[in-house]
């Protein structure tokens, strides 16, 4: 895989200076969010997609300059236009740490007392192996679902991986190994009764986006190319997010709700409800990833949400969800909003509610 150096604006390949293209662009996430409005005047928001980050690289001048474009030019041969990926650091997002730009390997090399989340709780044991991870915005009070991002592309020397909070870092050959194409560690010996934790820079993979992918246009003037080339798109290629996708949304349930009644991941999305008793619950699908799980047959992107669910009756009722019990209990005239939450790949999913 190639990469344009370490950072955004560096050369396409070969280094030096003189590139054509500024370290000046435009960058920021990108959401896939259904919205759907209702004849009242409601909304029904759905996440499609995990969030992707999209780049513009500002070109700059490279007439007279033909290293610059032959470098270019072959770049995006090499890469097959959008084809193939290759890497970038964000000069916004590049580091696990909350700050997303200090370098673990330029702290001091003693025990840590609050190293990033737990990338795996205890119970774990020779050869086991963990995905890395970033947290954002970890807030145990907070009823919006956390975002967890897969990193796959660890930057060598910069990674440092912990048995436990307030231990020292390991010692990668001895304690661990790494696969530096997919972000997993491989454990050598046992952790005992700890969590494993970890820290690093990391690459963003992305591909060049659809406008360079379907003409690479440039201008001739006087034998030499001018600066008619465009600015480069660029989109971050998800990698360790083995495909979940929101199944579509929409459909309304009208529900007298006189017992239990299971809710299916084909089922309506919104469920305005008429409970006629108290004691009566709408059991949601299981949210865990087990073998035999709907979820395990069917895997559904952490976010959502995936149901809105409206008491329209007298007496309160129950969502519940397997192996977990009580999620919501809802009161009269009260609408909630019903979320998953955990880790891609985790077999410790849930459901929560928000507003």
């Amino acid at each position: 895989m190639g990469h344009f150096d370490t950072d955004f604006g560096a050369v396409l390949s070969g280094g030096g200076t003189g590139c054509g293209f500024d370290a000046a662009g435009q960058f920021g996430p990108s959401f896939g969010t259904l919205i759907q409005t209702l004849a009242s005047g409601a909304e029904r928001r759905t996440s499609t997609r995990p969030p992707v980050r999209r780049y513009e690289l500002q070109r700059s001048q490279i007439t007279d300059n033909q290293q610059a474009w032959q470098r270019t030019l072959s770049f995006f041969l090499q890469t097959g236009g959008g084809l193939h990926s290759f890497l970038i650091r964000d000069p916004s997002d590049f580091s696990t740490y909350a700050d997303h730009k200090t370098n673990p390997a330029d702290l001091p090399a003693t025990p840590v007392s609050s190293p990033s989340p737990a990338l795996a709780a205890a119970g774990l044991s020779i050869g086991d192996t963990v995905q890395l991870l970033k947290f954002y915005n970890q807030d145990p009070t907070s009823v919006m679902p956390p975002h967890t991002r897969v990193i796959t592309k660890p930057i060598p020397d910069t990674l440092l991986v912990y048995f436990g909070q307030g231990s020292g870092p390991r010692t990668e050959g001895v304690d661990y190994t790494v696969d530096w194409t997919r972000g997993q560690i491989t454990l050598l010996v046992d952790p005992g009764p700890n969590a494993i934790y970890a820290d690093c820079l990391f690459w963003t993979p992305v591909r060049f986006g659809e406008s360079i992918d379907d003409w690479l246009q440039a201008d001739v003037g006087r034998g030499d190319v001018e600066a008619g080339l465009r600015n480069l798109e660029m989109i971050e290629v998800l990698e360790g997010v083995e495909g979940p996708e929101i199944l579509p949304t929409g459909g309304l349930e009208n529900v007298q709700l006189t017992g239990t009644v299971q809710i299916g991941l084909n089922s309506a999305r919104t469920w305005v409800v008429d409970p006629i008793s108290t004691g009566l619950n709408l059991i949601l699908p299981d949210a865990d990833i087990h073998e035999g799980s709907i979820m395990d047959q069917m895997p559904q992107a952490l976010g959502g949400p995936y149901f809105v669910i409206l008491n329209r009756g007298s007496d309160p009722f129950d969502v519940t969800s397997p192996g977990i019990g009580v999620i919501r209990t809802i009161a009269p005239d009260e609408m909630w909003s019903f979320f998953l939450s955990g880790s891609d790949g985790s077999t410790n999913r849930t459901w929560i509610s928000g507003k």
